[in-house]
């Protein structure tokens, strides 16, 4: 009995505690290019929403959102097979890993241009049809420039994530590709081209991307051999899987927008659009951890390695749900001025960024249960979680729009997304066991809703003195996270939270 105790404290000590201080370091790089997307993307969404208008920027995000669901297609998931099964080749010491990059490529590419002809030839019915609305049209072949690229870009950044250099693609994604798209957006302002420019400083940020990845990729991945003729075949049997919950996850994430393309005005979808884009903050900290821990997990899985999996588990759930709880608090307070910082007409919107946002959060404090399923090989079970939960949302959507507009689609996607990661839990702990709460969490509660409840009163003082949205945005904002900072310090930090700090300071 001793010998087993000791077996699972080395466990942990030699799999988390040596995990931990990764982590912290490449979630300190995500978190640094993750600020700087916040600030470059935060700028370019004024920036397109102030030049195109609510309507122009409906069209927009509806030929947007179009695309990004074809892309699912092109991809088939090859991109989240690649963080399990180049970690396996490496594990099993087999080559090829260079060669599998460049086959999985070509399937993307290929796929592609096959769905950009497709597109090209069926948009007048698309903007007829469906959109009702004949500019459609021209938006939707304008896209066409921009899907191959934007299919490779998310491949070869699966690929480095399954390198474990997420630290490497976040500074492409969330640095270089915003900033190219801001700089061609400020030309695309100057010269009025409108939703074609915007739709032009979009492909060029992503041939960017696709280039430095590209460039990044063959430097790091070695030409070796050794594949076995089945190594392919396998690979595309692991992806469609995950083909299936990527694709949900997406449809979950942007049916409401296409929804609404088809029965409400692009006004309206435009705004229900930057409403979105403020919710999306809530599960920054979920989206930085994710790409990071999940190679982590695939190796524990083919170990059976379960302290190190419960262990990490339970830190990360702590720390995506600290960090929604403190993203969804600013945004609940701010909500308007954010809003108003869009420009004239968007304000409208501040309900429907609060039920958003609550979904979201639902999100954030499930923690990667998706992950973890995918990861350990139950792949299959994310599949009918993610089917079963579109077609939840596809019903509330067309039961909801209909009577209720944007508030509708944002009741139907927060409904959804609550009620997937609510299922993801309990499966977790049926299947492994895994709890992540504990009476722990309630610092964290206590200190979020003493920063909350102070910036509130701050924010009311500053309205009714007379100050605009952006200085109540710069005042407000700063002294909530101040003292929920503080209320954090006072209660006390846990020791992986002490590790985590000390792995910072050190990066």
């Amino acid at each position: 009995m001793v010998k087993t105790d000791n077996s699972s404290v080395n466990s942990k000590s030699t799999g988390t505690e040596s995990i931990l201080p990764k982590v912290s370091r490449q979630g300190a790089t995500v978190l640094v290019s993750r600020g700087a997307l916040l600030v470059l993307g935060l700028a370019s969404n004024i920036l397109l929403s102030r030049t195109l208008g609510p309507s122009g920027l409906g069209a927009y995000q509806l030929g947007f959102v179009l695309v990004q669901l074809v892309t699912s297609f092109c991809i088939l998931g090859l991109d989240k097979a690649l963080m399990r099964y180049l970690p396996l080749l490496e594990e099993k010491g087999q080559g090829g890993r260079r060669l599998l990059l460049f086959q999985g490529s070509g399937v993307v590419m290929a796929i592609s241009l096959f769905f950009v002809t497709l597109l090209l030839l069926f948009a007048p019915t698309l903007a007829n049809s469906y959109f009702h609305a004949q500019e459609m049209q021209g938006v939707v072949r304008a896209f066409c420039i921009y899907l191959p690229f934007f299919a490779l870009a998310r491949f070869l950044g699966g690929a480095l994530a399954a390198i474990k250099r997420v630290d490497f693609a976040s500074k492409v994604t969330n640095i270089l590709t915003p900033a190219v798209f801001l700089v061609v957006l400020i030309a695309v302002a100057v010269t009025r081209t409108g939703v074609y420019g915007a739709i032009v400083a979009r492909s060029l940020s992503v041939i960017l991307a696709v280039l430095a990845l590209g460039w990044f990729l063959l430097r790091h991945v070695p030409s070796d051999r050794g594949r076995s003729r089945g190594t392919f075949q396998g690979y595309i049997s692991l992806s469609m899987p995950l083909f299936f919950v990527g694709l949900g996850y997406l449809l979950l994430g942007q049916m409401d927008t296409i929804m609404l393309g088809h029965f409400v005005d692009p006004k309206e979808v435009g705004i229900y659009a930057v409403a979105v884009r403020i919710s999306a903050f809530v599960i920054v900290g979920l989206e930085i951890l994710l790409p990071i821990v999940g190679p982590f997990w695939a190796h524990w899985a083919e170990m059976r390695d379960t302290a190190s999996t419960s262990e990490l588990f339970g830190t990360v759930t702590k720390w995506t749900c600290y960090s929604g709880l403190l993203l969804f608090a600013l945004i609940t307070i701010l909500r308007v001025e954010l809003l108003r910082v869009f420009g004239k007409g968007f304000e409208t919107g501040a309900a429907v960024v609060l039920v958003l946002s609550l979904g979201q959060l639902a999100n954030a404090v499930s923690g990667p249960t998706g992950q973890i399923l995918s990861m350990s090989g139950r792949q299959k079970l994310e599949v009918v979680n993610t089917v079963s939960m579109v077609a939840i949302n596809f019903l509330l959507n067309l039961f909801l729009i209909p009577r209720m507009g944007k508030m509708g689609a944002a009741i139907a996607t927060g409904i959804s997304i609550a009620l997937i990661n609510a299922i993801k839990l309990l499966e977790v702990h049926v299947l492994f066991g895994l709890q992540p709460y504990t009476l722990k969490y309630l610092k964290g509660v206590t200190a979020v809703v003493a920063g909350a409840l102070f910036s509130y009163f701050v924010r009311i003082w500053l309205f009714q003195v007379g100050f605009g949205p952006y200085w109540i945005i710069s005042l407000a904002g700063p002294v909530f996270l101040l003292t929920a900072m503080m209320a954090f310090w006072t209660l006390g930090l846990d020791e992986d939270d002490k590790l985590a700090l000390l792995a910072l300071r050190r990066r």
